[in-house]
């Protein structure tokens, strides 16, 4: 099991959305970044970004899930549901709802079993955070979004097998 924990705590992703200059990078399973092309950050409003970044999100997450599906593949690892508990847990984890913000509140995300991502900007935010700021905000509710998501599939793991 250890080569394939560190083959996924080595999984790097990126997605891009399209027609924006805004490029988000996962690596290392929470530790996530966040880039605008040049003066692209300045036009946007909270909503345009709120927008972006969910897409991002989405994007982000099934190109992970694309990597961690080919990690587990690769292994011996037999993660197909084979019971009615089995499917139960499959749906609990489906359904779990999570959160994370950013240390001064102005960037909460959410999300419905990583799928139906929501990102809410606090209005000005982008008049009062650097663009360097509001990326570093915006990791802050990332990384605090996915351990929130982790904590409660373990706790769901432990309800469901012990």
């Amino acid at each position: 099991m250890g080569q394939l924990a560190d083959r996924l705590d080595a999984i790097r992703v990126r997605a891009r959305m399209p027609g924006v200059d805004i490029e988000v990078e996962l690596r290392d399973r929470t530790d996530v970044r966040i880039s605008f092309g040049e003066s692209v950050y300045g036009f946007l409003t909270e909503n345009r970004l709120q927008y972006y970044l969910a897409g991002l999100a989405r994007l982000l997450y099934a190109a992970w899930l694309r990597q961690y599906r080919a990690a587990i593949d690769d292994s011996a690892l037999d993660v197909d549901p084979h019971d009615r508990r089995d499917h139960e847990f499959l749906d609990a984890r489906a359904a779990v709802e999570s959160g994370g913000a950013s240390t001064d509140a102005r960037i909460v995300i959410t999300a419905v079993g990583m799928r139906e991502i929501e990102v809410r900007i606090a209005p000005g935010t982008v008049r009062k955070l650097t663009e360097d700021q509001f990326s570093a905000r915006t990791a802050e509710a990332v990384t605090a979004l996915i351990q929130d998501h982790l904590s409660q599939v373990r706790a769901l793991k432990t309800r469901f097998y012990g």
